[in-house]
C-alpha cells in the first residue's frame, strides 16, 4: 500500500481503499483514478448489442421518436443526458 500511496501521490487511506479493490501498483491506481476511453469494455460483447444498435440506427434514420429511460441517481441522469445529446 505504501508503494501505491507514494507512486500515485495518495494518502494512505486512499491507497488502502484501492488495494482492497485489487489494485496493487501505482500505475494501476493512476489508471483507475484517471480513466480513459481505452479503459472501457467493448459494448458489443453484450449479447444482442448489434441487434439493438441496428434498431436504434433504423429508428433514427426513419425519424422515429426514441424513449430514453434511466434512474434518478448520478450515473442514470448522466447517461440520459449523454444519450440525448
Amino acid at each position: 500500500m505504501e508503494a501505491i500511496a507514494t507512486g500515485a501521490g495518495l494518502e494512505m487511506p486512499a491507497a488502502r481503499v484501492l488495494a482492497r479493490r485489487g489494485i496493487s501498483t501505482a500505475s494501476e491506481a493512476l489508471g483507475f483514478l484517471n480513466p480513459g476511453l481505452h479503459n472501457l469494455h467493448d459494448p458489443f460483447l453484450l449479447r444482442d448489442m448489434n441487434v439493438a444498435a441496428d434498431r436504434v440506427l433504423a429508428a433514427v434514420e426513419a425519424g422515429e421518436r426514441i424513449l430514453i429511460y434511466g434512474d434518478y441517481d448520478v450515473d442514470g441522469i448522466t447517461s440520459i443526458v449523454l444519450l440525448k445529446k
